[in-house]
């Protein structure tokens, strides 16, 4: 077991550190904006970290490294969004440990269980498999982001969880569950109410067992670890406070609000004078390197965000097919087996862990309700998971015709909620191939494969199909399944290898898009095994057109990608939104001369036009 562990942990680290170097030179605005908000740290000016909308804990992390690195060669401009990206990296160091724990503290209530599936090579790799799909895939190297770090304080909590559910006395568990969930805070401020859910959950477990002083102890370590930063944040604010993300995204995605990714300026940006061009934005005595989303609180203060059931209701909807299109394959695979199982044994699963779908649960009902996206929910989907794998009863029986109605169902729901692509394909195969794998029941080795096969092959031409035929198929499959297989009653895991043929069939239809991105990104690295600085490239030809380090600009364009402003220090203080730059061009040269004459006044030294967007690999 030593040996698999070593050779897992060296081969993510490994796909962790080649996804970072491809993506070396890429940036997001929320990196630009973390890599301002990281400059109080290297100017030792903490109080700048306050804001309203950017949590404090990574760019602490990143303004730490850019110190430690200020006296190499990696200190100069050129190597700030490698720095980001180092930092995503000991992210995932630090996720990948907490899995680790994770998965140590599952094993250790299997044995109350009496199995222990991760505790095998098979089970341990797919377990790694798993983790590392998600992770490299859902969230993601790629990103400048703090996803990781949050995803590291998830696997610990859930294992602080397990452990006190086992033995509520532990009070080393409960300490290490409120630090935890205060690092989270500081990272998102999602973490403040999910940390009172995981904290609600903690009193059910102890609450009846004589050992509340161990939600005391967790919540007081969690109080009192993030309440500086609640009271700083407040008094920046004017009103008590624990973050106003959570309040704009409302407003954003839900109202449809004055959205910040939509191109056009908020209300609170309009220059005071009005100019012969509308839906300009004028940014006065601000900081960071695009104001707008440096410090969004101040620009949208005005945004208050409103209930609306209609509007709830299509978030909803949203979110539930995108849940769909993102779980494809456990969608498949939960409902096959609790369709198919007796329902003393569901029961028995979720009683073993109903603390951690609980959290869960209410993770992906948050996020629905407002916006989600893959990076979001990856731990909670990885943890839930494989603590329900590891609590379904190993000796229970799953009726095969039961199964194949499942897998006919499944493939339906994908069709009517989500187009068939990408990973709804690649599940249609699975299910299809599994479906003709355990209806073939006792037959040879081969020809089961082979009628695995053909299942598969004829799902992935389902999207060329009519949508009439793409609807019949999965009844036609279900019926299909039902009479061959249920008058014999057959149990679909006669025989051990079909469980792992479904836990092989599974972890390869979860694996194949990661791979297709891997490959894709490999693809674009040159000869040499370098990719250009497209950022770097901008900053040269800005230079070239005399825009000096260090000025304020206005920009004709999109104000979200300016990595390039960033490494040169350049500020954004006045923006044409690329909507408005023919009627700006239309302009006669007085009413232009009118809007450039504002932008002076706000400081800019040169109006520029946005350059093209490029990224390090395709």
């Amino acid at each position: 077991m030593k040996t698999l562990r070593s050779v897992a942990w060296i081969t993510l680290l490994a796909c962790a550190a080649i996804q970072g170097w491809v993506y070396r030179h890429d940036v997001s605005p929320d990196g630009v904006a973390y890599l301002d908000l990281s400059d109080a740290v290297v100017r030792v000016k903490f109080g700048e970290l306050v804001n309203g909308y950017w949590s404090p804990a990574y760019p602490f992390i990143v303004g730490s490294l850019r110190v430690a690195l200020a006296a190499t060669p990696f200190g100069a401009a050129y190597w700030e969004f490698a720095i980001l990206h180092l930092a995503t990296f000991l992210g995932f160091v630090l996720s990948l440990a907490a899995f680790e724990r994770f998965l140590r503290a599952v094993t250790l209530a299997g044995a109350s269980w009496r199995q222990r599936p991760f505790a095998s090579p098979f089970g341990r790799a797919l377990a790694y498999a798993f983790f590392g799909v998600a992770s490299l895939s859902m969230i993601s190297v790629r990103g400048t982001l703090p996803d990781f770090y949050l995803s590291a304080a998830t696997f610990l909590a859930f294992a602080c969880l397990l452990r006190l559910q086992d033995d509520p006395s532990d009070r080393a568990a409960a300490l290490q569950l409120g630090a935890v969930l205060a690092f989270g805070a500081l990272t998102k401020s999602f973490f403040f109410p999910f940390g009172a859910v995981v904290l609600a959950t903690l009193a059910l477990v102890v609450w009846r067992r004589g050992y509340r002083m161990r939600l005391a102890e967790a919540a007081a370590v969690f109080i009192l670890l993030t309440v500086p930063w609640v009271v700083a944040l407040s008094l920046s604010l004017g009103k008590p406070s624990t973050g106003e993300t959570g309040r704009l995204n409302y407003a954003w995605y839900v109202n449809d609000i004055q959205p910040h990714n939509s191109g056009v300026m908020p209300v609170l940006a309009a220059p005071r004078t009005p100019l012969p061009l509308p839906g300009v934005g004028i940014f006065v005595n601000a900081r960071g390197t695009n104001p707008l989303w440096y410090d969004p609180v101040r620009w949208h203060r005005d945004v208050q965000p409103r209930f609306s059931v209609p509007q709830q209701m299509r978030r909803l909807w949203w979110s539930v097919r995108y849940y769909i299109y993102v779980t494809a394959p456990l969608l498949l695979l939960l409902c096959g087996i609790a369709v198919a199982a007796k329902w003393r044994d569901v029961q028995t699963t979720v009683a073993r862990t109903w603390v951690l779908l609980l959290p869960t649960l209410a993770a992906y009902a948050a996020y629905a309700l407002v916006y989600t996206t893959s990076r979001y929910v990856a731990p909670f989907l990885v943890a839930s998971c494989l603590a329900l794998a590891a609590a379904f009863p190993w000796g229970a029986e799953l009726r095969a015709g039961r199964f194949g109605v499942a897998a006919g169902l499944v493939m339906l729901v994908l069709h009517l909620v989500a187009p068939l692509r990408g990973m709804e394909t690649i599940t249609a195969a699975f299910a299809l191939a599994i479906a003709a794998w355990v209806g073939a029941g006792s037959s040879p080795l081969l020809v089961r494969l082979a009628l695995a096969t053909i299942g598969g092959l004829v799902a992935i031409s389902l999207p060329a199909l009519s949508p009439s035929l793409r609807l019949v198929l999965p009844f036609v499959v279900a019926a299909a399944a039902w009479l061959a297989l249920s008058h014999s009653e057959r149990t679909m895991v006669d025989r051990r290898r079909d469980l792992q043929v479904l836990a092989i069939g599974f972890a390869a239809a979860w694996a194949a898009p990661a791979l297709l991105f891997s490959a894709r990104a490999l693809s674009g690295i040159n000869a040499a095994g370098t990719v250009a600085h497209p950022e770097w490239q901008v900053v040269g030809d800005m230079r070239r057109l005399g825009v000096a380090p260090g000025s304020r600009v206005a920009l004709l364009g999109n104000p979200d990608n300016v990595g390039w402003a960033r490494l040169m220090r350049v500020q954004v203080v006045g923006v044409v939104p690329g909507s408005q730059i023919p009627t700006f061009a239309a302009l006669s040269a007085a009413d232009r001369d009118r809007v450039l004459q504002a932008f002076a006044a706000a400081g800019a030294a040169r109006l520029v036009v946005q350059p093209a967007r490029a990224t390090s690999a395709p």
